[in-house]
């Protein structure tokens, strides 16, 4: 069982980590497409296009493909068919890749900004300025706290999940 067990062509360059769940690999493309391939066959079941290239790796959590575009949107795709469930407008591109836990998908954006985005509905819970130039970490979440960190302060901060409140955070230049 040894060698290249399928290879996918894409419309464009891919320069982020595929997703997996359920059997099914979410990839997504500079060309601005998300993928959704048959993790056996390796053939494409659906695919989606946004209006800019995508260079955020794609999260999947209950039924829901959630990536950032460079359109500034942040997306929410049915994992099953690949129709837009809502998408979300930020300030500016979104690189980052997002983050899913407790309802909430959490994603920076080159606004300078943490969002957190209802995940069933696309309605912003809170932001939280964490920068005063672009987000590009994947944020992660833990025991209710939100831990990202900035690309021009050099602080890793920690939020409340629920309510966007800093927590606390660690200047890494001291």
């Amino acid at each position: 069982m040894g060698g290249v067990q399928w290879a996918f062509k894409t419309g464009g360059p891919i320069v982020t980590s595929p997703a997996i769940a359920d059997g099914v690999v979410y990839i997504v493309s500079l060309g601005g497409f998300l993928y959704a391939i048959d993790q056996k066959s390796g053939q494409e079941m659906w695919k989606f296009k946004s209006r800019m290239p995508i260079a955020s790796s794609p999260a999947v959590a209950n039924g829901k493909v959630y990536f950032g575009a460079g359109d500034g949107n942040v997306y929410a795709v049915d994992a099953t068919s690949g129709i837009l469930q809502w998408k979300f407008a930020t300030q500016n591109v979104v690189h980052a890749s997002p983050a899913v836990a407790g309802g909430a998908v959490f994603v920076g954006s080159w606004d300078g900004s943490l969002y957190a985005i209802d995940a069933a509905t696309g309605r912003k819970k809170w932001d939280y300025p964490i920068s005063k130039s672009w987000v590009n970490g994947t944020p992660a979440v833990r025991d209710g706290l939100v831990y990202v960190g900035t690309s021009d302060s050099s602080r890793f901060m920690a939020l409340d999940a629920r309510t966007g409140r800093l927590r606390w955070y660690f200047d890494a230049k001291a």
